[in-house]
C-alpha cells in the first residue's frame, strides 16, 4: 500500500515537474518570439529613419555640388569686364541660399533609452548602427563652423554690397577687391569640406540600409 502511495506521489511530482517546465519553456518561447516581433519593428523603423536621411543627404549633396559651381563660376566673373552683368548677382545672390540637414534619430534614441539595443543582432550590426549615428553626431560640427562663417562674414558683406531692392550691386569696384575673392575662397573651402562629410555619411547609411535589407 506504501509502495502504491509512494509510487502514486512519485507521478504527481513529475506531473508537476513537467507542468512547471512547459511553462517555462511557453514562457520562454512567448519572450522570444515578441523580442523577435519587438526587433523587427525596430528595424523597420531604423529603415525608415535612414531612407528618410539619404533622400535629404542626396538632395544635400546636390545642392552643395551645384552651389561650389556656381562660386567658381562667380571667381570668373569678377573682372572689370564682367562685374556689371547680372550673371554675377545672381551668382553672388546664389551665396545666401541655404540647405539644412534635419538628421531622423528617434528609433536610435529609443533603442538607447528603453535599453532595447542589444535586442538588435547580430554584433556587427549593431556596431554599424553605432557607427553611423556617432558620424552623423559630427554634423554639429560641420554645421556650426559653416553657419558661424556664412553669418559672420557672407551675410553682412552681401547685405552690403547688394541692394537686393534695386537689384544691384551698390559699389562693384568692392567686389574687385581682396577681402571679396578672400569671403568667396574661404565659404567654398567650408563647403567643399562639408560635402566631403556628407559623401561620407551617406556612404554609411547606405552600408547600414544594405546590413538591415539582408536582415529582413
Amino acid at each position: 500500500m506504501r509502495n502504491s502511495n509512494a509510487w502514486q506521489y512519485f507521478i504527481e511530482l513529475l506531473v508537476v515537474i513537467a507542468g512547471i517546465l512547459i511553462a517555462f519553456m511557453l514562457n520562454n518561447w512567448h519572450e522570444t518570439a515578441q523580442n523577435s516581433r519587438l526587433e523587427a519593428e525596430y528595424l523597420q523603423s531604423l529603415r525608415n529613419d535612414l531612407q528618410q536621411d539619404a533622400a535629404q543627404m542626396d538632395s544635400l549633396i546636390r545642392f552643395s555640388q551645384n552651389k561650389i559651381a556656381n562660386l567658381n563660376r562667380l571667381v570668373l566673373f569678377l573682372t572689370p569686364q564682367k562685374i556689371g552683368q547680372d550673371s554675377t548677382l545672381i551668382l553672388f545672390s546664389s551665396m545666401l541660399k541655404l540647405y539644412k540637414f534635419d538628421a531622423h534619430r528617434a528609433t536610435f534614441e529609443a533603442l538607447k533609452s528603453s535599453g532595447d539595443f542589444n535586442l538588435i543582432s547580430p554584433y556587427t550590426l549593431k556596431k554599424r548602427i553605432v557607427d553611423y549615428y556617432q558620424t552623423l553626431g559630427s554634423k554639429k560640427h560641420f554645421d556650426a563652423i559653416l553657419d558661424n562663417y556664412f553669418n559672420t562674414y557672407v551675410v553682412p558683406f552681401a547685405f552690403k554690397e547688394i541692394n537686393f531692392r534695386a537689384g544691384r550691386f551698390q559699389h562693384r569696384g568692392n567686389l574687385l577687391q581682396p577681402y571679396a575673392f578672400n569671403i568667396i575662397f574661404g565659404y567654398k573651402s567650408l563647403l567643399a569640406q562639408s560635402l566631403s562629410f556628407y559623401k561620407t555619411l551617406r556612404k554609411k547609411c547606405q552600408t547600414l540600409l544594405n546590413t538591415l535589407t539582408n536582415k529582413s
